[in-house]
């Protein structure tokens, strides 16, 4: 074997089963792992990043709605970008050509802090 192909070889990543050989070293496969702080899966679908992303932001929400009244609108809209938009908008790349149900609750998430802001009821349709 030449050197050239040699080190094709140990350059080339092989999937086996429940490891990956990458040249001649045997590395386990995970499940999932967090890259830029978004959580990817081993079939690099967005689903999971997408619902953990919302599920933090409800919670922000909740913690935002029990003091809005206490707050200024400007203070409520700053808290709102601060604490809700920059988590959608964080890794938002990532999410590209995303299929629409698994980008569906970050949309709801972004309704949601339209009526947050505004003080009108979830039923009532902003234009």
């Amino acid at each position: 074997m030449t050197q050239r192909q040699q080190t094709r070889r140990q350059n080339t990543v092989h999937l086996v089963g429940a490891s990956t050989v990458v040249g001649d070293v045997d590395i386990s496969l995970l499940d999932h792992f967090r890259d830029l702080a978004v959580m990817l899966n081993s079939l690099l679908t967005m689903k999971q990043p997408a619902d953990t992303i919302a599920r933090s932001c409800f919670y922000q929400m909740q913690q935002l709605r029990s003091v809005c009244r206490s707050l200024t609108f400007d203070t409520l809209h700053t808290l709102v970008q601060v604490l809700i938009n920059s988590k959608v908008d964080h890794c938002n790349a990532v999410l590209y050509s995303t299929p629409a149900y698994a980008v569906r609750h970050l949309q709801v998430v972004l309704n949601a802090t339209v009526h947050l802001i505004t003080g009108t009821r979830p039923n009532k349709h902003i234009a």
